[in-house]
């Protein structure tokens, strides 16, 4: 399944999504996983794809990582070279 974090998410909206797409039983829990091992602030931004089968510590571990996609906003007069 494909989720997509937007860049600024914060914790709860993750939990919501997640919790709204299948992947996970309670965002309380979720919530709770994340802030005690530290890692609100590193929960990256980007596409990802998550089985449901999934425990919610895979997951965090998932969200922590790389994602399948990830967006770069050029400003306008900026290019790629």
């Amino acid at each position: 399944q494909t989720i997509i974090i937007q860049n600024g998410f914060t914790v709860d909206e993750i939990a919501n999504l997640l919790k709204k797409e299948k992947l996970i039983r309670s965002p309380k829990s979720f919530k709770i996983l994340v802030k005690q091992n530290g890692l609100d602030s590193k929960l990256s931004a980007g596409t990802f794809s998550i089985s449901p089968h999934l425990s919610a510590e895979e997951i965090v571990k998932l969200l922590t990582g790389s994602p399948v996609e990830k967006w770069i906003t050029f400003l306008e007069g900026w290019r790629v070279e």
